[in-house]
């Protein structure tokens, strides 16, 4: 079954590729998605599996399994591994202001 939906994977252009990271990742900076879903998103972009994805980077694909779902404590190392192929870095931001009514 996993062959299947690999190949139902549309195999996108550099360009293409581009587009998307750096939508998702403005989507993430304006906080729409958190870290998880930008890093699924951005690897079924460019068509990978989490297994293929993880080595690729170097690191345990239980790692790279529990940031896509929110979940663990990865390393810092762990993930700027998986941040840097897509042109992002693990930095510290100030947070906008939130309104009363988010609070």
């Amino acid at each position: 079954m996993k062959t299947e939906r690999s190949r139902n994977i549309r195999k996108l252009s550099d360009e293409d590729k581009r587009n998307v990271r750096e939508t998702i990742a403005d989507r993430l900076a304006a906080g729409e998605v958190n870290l998880g879903d930008a890093v699924r998103l951005m690897r079924l972009a460019v068509g990978m599996t989490q297994a293929h994805y993880a080595k690729m980077v170097g690191v345990d694909i239980r790692v790279l399994i529990a940031v896509e779902k929110g979940q663990g404590n990865p390393r810092l190392d762990s993930l700027e591994k998986i941040a840097k192929p897509y042109g992002l870095a693990v930095s510290l931001v100030k947070l906008a202001p939130q309104s009363q009514k988010d609070s």
